[in-house]
């Protein structure tokens, strides 16, 4: 059962203005850190029960100046190639401890910041020049 408390609040209310805020295109679309955070007060299950609903109706919403804009044959490469990961995330989902989920959670968003941050320091440099400052 979710407990209501303050300490759940103190967590779950800056989770859910950060997915928001990063949804709305202001956060460099990392808005899987809302579930991260709220990870760490809640079972990873129950964070994600939360999170991806409120993350799905707001893609929903913001789907109307690409409507009929995109690649059918794209979209289904990409939904093809999501369904034996979410396969894969069910039935792990059966079988491992929540710790582990915490685990692999904070790996991935680990992994997703220094990916980020590779990619932007190897795009501010050149063979040529070395390293520049992003203008």
């Amino acid at each position: 059962m979710l407990e209501m408390n303050a300490a759940f609040f103190a967590v779950a209310v800056p989770a859910v203005l950060f997915a928001g805020i990063s949804k709305g295109g202001f956060g460099s679309g990392a808005a899987f850190a809302s579930a991260t955070i709220l990870a760490l007060v809640l079972e990873p299950g129950m964070a994600l029960g939360i999170m991806l609903p409120l993350l799905m109706v707001v893609d929903v919403t913001t789907l109307r100046p690409y409507w009929k804009k995109w690649s059918a044959y794209d979209a289904g490469v990409l939904i093809l190639g999501a369904m034996p990961g979410v396969a894969l995330g069910a039935a792990l989902y059966k079988v491992a401890d929540a710790d582990v989920f915490r685990l692999l959670i904070g790996g991935i968003s680990l992994g997703f910041v220094a990916w980020q941050m590779a990619v932007k320091a190897l795009s501010t440099w050149s063979p040529q020049s070395g390293p520049t400052t992003p203008g």
